[in-house]
Order: structure tokens, then sequence, then C-alpha cells
């Protein structure tokens, strides 16, 4: 029953997200870019929801026409209802790192040059054979 159920609630959210989409065609380039977050909540519900529901939450679900938009809203506000600064020093340090990796990687003298230093060295000794 479990995925005869699965397959009803994933159905009803590809129905949901088309839905969605076509809504989305009428929009301005501006009203998309304020709705954002929104979209990005949708396109994330729609791809993961299923996999995380239980058969209680597929239960659950599909009491509701639009369960996409239910859960949309609030995984839009769990995104976007918090200050993200410890995450975003977090990558800021990450990238920072990595820039002086690379600048360091660069000073260095280059290693094909040493190793063909090595290579001229071993021809110049098989030839002393």
């Amino acid at each position: 029953m479990s995925s005869d159920l699965k397959a009803v609630l994933k159905e009803r959210l590809d129905k949901n997200y088309d839905d969605f989409l076509a809504q989305l065609q009428s929009k301005t380039v501006s009203e998309l870019i304020v709705m954002a977050p929104e979209i990005v909540a949708a396109q994330q519900c729609h791809e993961e929801l299923l996999d995380a529901c239980d058969e209680d939450d597929i239960q659950f679900l599909l009491q509701f026409d639009d369960p996409l938009e239910l859960v949309r809203g609030y995984w839009e506000a769990e995104i976007t209802g918090y200050s993200h600064s410890d995450e975003m020093g977090h990558m800021l340090w990450e990238i920072r790192d990595r820039e002086m990796y690379d600048r360091e990687q660069l000073a260095q003298p280059s290693l094909p040059a040493v190793q063909g230093k090595k290579s001229k060295k071993k021809e110049g000794h098989s030839h002393e054979r």
C-alpha cells in the first residue's frame, strides 16, 4: 500500500510543481527576482520531499490538494527566516584559505622545470655508460 500512496503523492507533487511553473510564465523579470526564494523552495521541495516522507507523512500530505504549496511555505520560511552570517563567515574563511593556497602554489617553482633538469641528468648518465 505504501508504494501506491507514494506514487499518488509523487503524481500530485508533479502536478503541483507544473502548475507552479505555469504561474511563473506570466511574471515579469522583476517579479521573478523577488520570488527567487519561493522558487528555490518549490524546486527543493519538489525534488527532495518525497524521499523525506515516511508512510505517515505521505498519508498526511495526501489530505491536501496542493501539498507542495503547503510544504513550500514552511520550507521557504526555514531557509530565509534566520541569519546566515555564521555560514557566510565560514564560507569567506574557506575562500580566503583557498586563495592563499593558490597564491602560494603560484609562487613556488614549477614542478615540470625541476623534472626537466632531472631528466637531462638521467639522459647524461645513460650516455656515459
